[in-house]
């Protein structure tokens, strides 16, 4: 492959697997994910954007489309990826006499198992865990999808109930301030309920404390 003679250093993230452009479908409209639902479904532009920062400083959650993405990823110290397809590029040898090849991805990406237009099978405590990770290590983290909208808003709604937020002010502030097409299907959004109900069962009093960035911030 073409890639394998290039310097390590031009290929850490797989960027040049994005395409330029989705085909077109019909009345000119973008194909913008795997799911059917979304092939009708013209896509806006999702550059990176800042849309939670903790009131005591020191980490925040950027979101954004995995192709308005792309240039950005080693500007943060963490990748949500809700893709399905890792954009670093590393070796994954899990056979422990070859582990010593593996190479160790330039910034940690973690890659949920998350259906396009659908929710992720991960209970409250996975993002009141996430958001603990982001205080300790006060990081910048990137959230992004395929289009920007259902899985990548979902996501943002989650992390502010774990903030403490209610899962309606979430939902609600997520459309007004990222993008009105975010949380595409009703299941997504009774899966940020769900993670409110848990919130409320585990809620303590050193529940960090966001800033909602409105759209174009920084």
């Amino acid at each position: 492959m073409d890639w394998l003679q290039e310097d390590l250093e031009s290929r850490i993230f797989r960027s040049d697997s994005l395409p330029d452009a989705w085909p077109e479908g019909p009345s000119g409209s973008r194909r913008g994910g795997s799911g059917l639902g979304s092939f009708f479904k013209p896509l806006c532009d999702h550059p990176p954007q800042c849309v939670l920062k903790s009131e005591e400083g020191g980490w925040s959650v950027w979101a954004g489309r995995v192709m308005d993405c792309d240039r950005s990823f080693g500007n943060f110290q963490l990748l949500l990826n809700l893709t399905g397809d890792s954009v670093v590029r590393k070796h994954t040898i899990p056979v422990p006499e070859l582990s010593h090849w593996e190479q160790r991805a330039a910034v940690p990406e973690i890659l949920l198992d998350w259906p396009d237009m659908g929710v992720v099978a991960l209970p409250w405590q996975f993002w009141r865990d996430l958001v603990a990770h982001l205080s300790r290590a006060k990081a910048q983290m990137l959230v992004f999808c395929v289009g920007g909208h259902g899985r990548t808003g979902t996501a943002i709604a989650c992390i502010m109930v774990a903030c403490g937020w209610t899962s309606e002010d979430a939902i609600a502030w997520v459309r007004a301030h990222y993008c009105s097409q975010a949380i595409e299907t009703r299941q997504q959004e009774s899966y940020i309920r769900m993670i409110e109900r848990k919130d409320s069962c585990h809620a303590t009093d050193n529940t960090p404390q966001t800033t909602p960035r409105r759209r174009g911030n920084r």
